[in-house]
């Protein structure tokens, strides 16, 4: 495992218990006070670093899709030439 996928691996988990931490807080405060805008201030802030974690990883190329829809995709250096017949 790479250390961007265990980065973004521990990030989401952080994220998760943030959600839950805040969800304890808003009852717990009945959303007055601010220790609910502090929560939801980390909250965000977690979710605005795993979306740049998750965009690195993608323009660096170092994590990608696997999607099965994308095991069609040809790489720019496999294109080949395709013969379009439009004589009916």
């Amino acid at each position: 495992m790479h250390w961007l996928q265990l980065t973004i691996l521990i990030n989401f988990l952080l994220l998760v218990i943030s959600l839950f931490s805040s969800l304890f807080v808003l009852y717990q405060e009945k959303g007055e006070g601010l220790k609910t805008f502090y929560a939801l201030s980390i909250r965000v802030a977690l979710a605005v670093s795993l979306l740049l974690l998750v965009g690195y990883g993608i323009a660096t190329g170092q994590i990608g899709s696997h999607a099965p829809w994308d095991r069609f995709h040809i790489a720019p250096n496999q294109a080949t030439s395709v013969n379009i017949d439009n004589s009916h």
